[in-house]
């Protein structure tokens, strides 16, 4: 258990009345991490969704040629980890502590049964995930208009597969 107030001011939070908030703070264990420290690795199963208190999470994905490469991070109030609870078992990116961390960490089944159990939390809940996903697609999205405008109008660009 945490204390309520750890929670009140983060997003997800924002929407949820008093016994909803109450029941997540009993639902949470906290979490102190250190910078480096793996909360979760790309294509491995994790039963938990997290949201930061404090600090700053990494989230990577190994490209093609093997280096492992951040996409972005994840700041306080944020959640992350959320893909089990749309079904996604199978970790879309690795997540590691880029600064020293405070999280209040959740059970999947745990949230996923009070989700099912009362809609009016349900809703409230998984529209700040759809707001957070949204916003990481956002991101990702101007991420890639940046490559590709900087690919297409570098005189140091190839313009053509097999340049020299």
């Amino acid at each position: 258990m945490i204390p309520p107030e750890e929670l009140k001011d983060a997003p997800f939070a924002r929407e949820l009345d008093a016994a909803h908030l109450n029941e997540l703070a009993r639902m949470a264990r906290l979490r102190e991490c250190s910078v480096g420290t793996v909360l979760f690795e790309e294509e491995q199963d994790s039963p938990f969704i997290f949201c930061v208190l404090r600090g700053v999470i990494s989230l990577q994905v190994v490209e093609p040629y093997g280096e492992s490469v951040e996409i972005d991070t994840v700041g306080p109030g944020e959640l992350l980890g959320w893909s089990p609870i749309f079904g996604r078992h199978a970790m879309t990116a690795s997540a590691h502590a880029a600064t020293e961390c405070r999280l209040a960490v959740f059970e999947v089944q745990r949230i996923v049964a009070l989700l099912e159990r009362d809609p009016r939390f349900g809703l409230a809940f998984l529209r700040q995930v759809g707001l957070q996903v949204s916003d990481r697609l956002r991101s990702t999205r101007r991420a890639l208009a940046l490559v590709r405008t900087l690919t297409h109008h570098s005189p140091y660009a190839l313009r053509h597969e097999g340049s020299d």
